[in-house]
């Protein structure tokens, strides 16, 4: 009698839940009816072919099918609903909709590697992290950066030169100058990764690991964590995640060596200071100790302070899930868009050398290092560098969970759906860059920004979750670019319209981007 009971009970179970299904199914099928999008290829698996899409296919596709059905679209993946959107006006609700702060469901798969920093973490907990590191990025410890961008770029040159003419895969040379300038600044450790080959261990398995993530975020087989990771390719991705992982952590303790060092010169100083004090007077120095101000910590600092000394609930893992999110975003977004805005450069020489003429106002014929007023005096390059995260912005979709019904226009996007930006395809809307597919600078004028909707451009996101380190980004590549310019002229290897790119989180060029330089004046060995 126990056993029928018991069998009754799981039944009843079973069958509350696949009602609960259907009728939640049902629901989001009704209000997405009327969305446009291809036809569903099974009644319950939906669109079946999309199972199957490559991830490296993945933004030709959305191409052709913003072409076919405009700037909202429905796809089922058996019993998910996703809407895909690439609009100004859907952006704008994507981005200031009070329900829609969290990250779609498909982040978790990051939590892996990253944890529950700042990109994956939502709620309380992001807002922890968010309130805790914003101070990181403020101006005043964004201008002490300058220096160490500037001596990375004067190696990034003596490589270059080194080269001797011969053709360079641009991505993977920037990929090695932003982990230099990241690891200089923001974490305060220098590795040295221009001149040491061993870093690209690191760069290597940062790059598989995210194609790895992309591929299983389309496969909704893949989603199960108990048999991804017994199979080959979630054993890799474990393996992958290790090597960075290793080198984050090497990053936080050496780092803490090095605080504890100054910590301690910093004591020993002010105990001489004191003992020379005539005895008639008292120190009144209250940072006698280390003279640390938390306004004017950079980002690793400001981590390891809210660990060790109480004042914020912060943990040991919370610090290096912010640390290994950093690491990810602060170097492999900037070395995409340092990547295609150098690569596009060299496909037009006539905005390279617009350019040129701009730095040698600023600069004339001098090796003079540029300072913050400098920067800010680098229109021109800004406008060519918006232009080039335009076309090809570092992270060409972002996705939120709906967790409630949210009316959208025309539409209404129901509980339990993947609301999806194509940041890629809203770069590309005709309406607000004309002839989207050309290269054109002057399209961030202030003449020609000038009533462009706000939501139109969203190469950092926008709104509350909008990148907290874009300035850090924007004043980084000036300085790059600004020095390739100053001493080469580039070109690339081949023509915009043979160029294939690839979503792997990160947009990337499926083959390398390979450009010839060619020195402007003679090398100094001795650089300033």
């Amino acid at each position: 009698m126990r056993l029928i009971l018991a069998a009754l009970a799981v039944a009843c179970c079973v069958l509350y839940y696949v009602a609960k299904f259907v009728r939640s199914y049902y629901k989001a099928y009704q209000h997405l009816k009327v969305v446009p999008g291809p036809p569903r290829d099974n009644l319950i698996l939906g669109h079946v072919k999309d199972l199957f899409l490559d991830p490296a296919d993945f933004i030709e596709e959305s191409r052709e099918r913003l072409k076919l059905y405009g700037p909202i679209q429905k796809v089922f993946l058996i019993t998910h609903p996703f809407v895909l959107v690439a609009g100004a006006q859907y952006a704008e609700v994507f981005f200031t909709n009070k329900h829609l702060q969290c990250k779609s469901e498909l982040y978790r798969f990051m939590h892996f590697w990253l944890g529950q920093g700042l990109l994956t973490a939502c709620g309380p907990r992001w807002q922890k992290s968010r309130k805790l590191l914003t101070p990181s990025f403020h101006f005043n410890i964004l201008s002490r950066f300058c220096d160490a961008f500037t001596d990375n770029s004067l190696t990034l040159v003596e490589k270059v030169h080194e080269a001797g003419g011969v053709s360079i895969d641009v991505f993977k040379l920037m990929g090695l100058i932003a982990l230099d300038n990241l690891c200089d600044t923001a974490m305060g450790v220098k590795i040295d990764a221009l001149r040491d080959p061993k870093n690209l261990k690191y760069i290597i398995a940062t790059e598989e690991a995210t194609h790895t993530m992309m591929s299983r975020m389309f496969k909704p087989w893949l989603w199960n964590d108990s048999s991804f990771y017994m199979l080959s390719i979630g054993r890799k991705l474990r393996k992958d995640v290790d090597i960075v992982n290793k080198i984050n952590h090497k990053i936080i303790e050496k780092r803490r060596i090095i605080r504890a060092l100054k910590d301690k010169e910093e004591q020993s100083k002010s105990e001489s200071e004191e003992s020379q004090l005539d005895d008639s007077f008292e120190s009144t120095d209250s940072n006698s100790s280390t003279g640390k101000g938390k306004k004017n910590l950079i980002f690793l600092d400001q981590l390891i302070e809210a660990v060790e000394d109480g004042s914020f609930p912060f943990s040991e893992q919370d610090m290096r899930d912010e640390v290994a999110t950093f690491m990810f975003e602060g170097h492999d977004t900037t070395t995409s868009a340092l990547a295609f805005t150098v690569w596009l450069l060299g496909l037009h020489p006539e905005c390279q050398e617009k350019c040129y003429q701009e730095l040698h106002s600023i600069f004339q014929d001098s090796d003079r290092r540029p300072n913050m007023d400098d920067l800010s005096s680098m229109k021109y390059l800004e406008q060519c560098i918006k232009e080039g995260l335009r076309l090809f912005p570092s992270v060409p979709q972002l996705s939120r969970e709906v967790p409630c019904d949210i009316p959208m226009g025309d539409y209404t996007l129901p509980a339990g759906t993947k609301f999806i930006l194509s940041v890629f395809g809203l770069h590309r809307d005709p309406k607000y860059f004309p002839d989207p597919e050309k290269f054109d600078p002057d399209r961030f004028t202030p003449e020609n920004s000038k009533g462009r909707h706000a939501y139109a451009y969203a190469p950092f996101a926008a709104g509350a979750r909008n990148c907290i380190g874009q300035k850090f980004a924007m004043m980084e590549m000036k300085i790059v670019i600004s020095y390739l310019i100053r001493n080469f002229t580039f070109k690339s290897s081949y023509d915009q319209s043979e160029l294939y790119v690839v979503f792997a989180l990160i947009l990337r060029s499926a083959k390398n981007l390979e450009m010839t330089f060619t020195p402007r004046r003679k090398y100094q060995n001795s650089l300033p």
